[in-house]
């Protein structure tokens, strides 16, 4: 079956380092528009996500995001039906895949430079453009919130349709070429406890 989408996507970006950000704000809004010639697949899809990060104090700083997608009703291929656990999840349920026509994400941080962010010079790399990096450390407490709707599966599986929040502590690591490493110890609804490692930004 060959299936074609359109798609529209806006962005609007002010956020002081995109890998690890900081200070600033960010904003997307996307819709797409599913067709088949063969199928009846024809429904909409809506996706949106707002960032902010501020620093009421020195050396502290928040940051939150809000993530949804919101499909309108029609016949839908499973591989489209994706929601979280994938490039989307909520901290503490990274084992979990949980699919969907629609849902919501919500992340908040906050955190402490433990280490601020320090140049130093690498001896034995000769070339200048290369020789420089910086490394910083920060310690901090989070807590997610997610919720999936899927109307194809509304009582087999305990984790669709039920609010799913994730908390914890997390040691992040930041350094040469935006590399990114955290450290997350995090519990669950279902009681579940972890250490998970990441190398990509929560939000």
């Amino acid at each position: 079956t060959s299936i074609y989408s359109l798609s529209y996507i806006f962005e609007y970006e002010n956020r002081d380092y995109i890998n690890y950000p900081l200070h600033g704000s960010a904003l997307n809004f996307g819709a797409k528009k599913y067709l088949s010639s063969i199928d009846n697949i024809k429904h909409f899809e809506f996706t949106t996500k707002a960032e902010k990060y501020i620093e009421p104090y020195e050396r502290f700083y928040i940051g939150s995001s809000f993530k949804a997608k919101y499909s309108t009703e029609g016949n839908q291929p499973y591989f489209i039906q994706k929601a979280l656990g994938y490039i989307d999840y909520v901290r503490g349920y990274e084992y979990y895949v949980v699919d969907g026509q629609s849902y919501w994400l919500s992340k908040t941080a906050v955190k402490y430079a433990l280490i601020e962010k320090t140049n130093f010079n690498i001896p034995y790399v000769k070339m200048k453009q290369f020789n420089k990096s910086h490394y910083s450390f920060y310690l901090g407490i989070f807590s997610d919130l997610g919720f999936v709707i899927n109307n194809n599966n509304k009582e087999q599986d305990f984790i669709n349709n039920s609010l799913l929040w994730g908390k914890g502590v997390a040691l992040d690591y930041v350094t040469y070429y935006d590399k990114l490493l955290r450290i997350e110890y995090s519990i669950n609804t279902l009681g579940e406890k972890g250490v998970f490692l990441h190398f990509s930004s929560p939000f």
